[in-house]
């Protein structure tokens, strides 16, 4: 459950985005996004990284 709002939530912010970068895109503006994602390393608490378990 929950994917349904996370797909759309993702796609929104990306059409959003391509839509802006072309209006903007005339007057010199460039538009940039970071869309949410799941990562594949952990994080340690003393900030490195290590493998995920496989």
């Amino acid at each position: 459950m929950g994917q349904i709002a996370y797909a759309a939530g993702k796609a929104a912010i990306i059409g959003m985005t391509i839509t802006a970068a072309r209006d903007l895109s005339s007057i010199g503006i460039r538009v940039n996004t970071i869309v949410p994602g799941i990562i594949g390393e952990c994080i340690r608490l003393d900030g490195g990284l290590r493998a995920p378990a496989r």
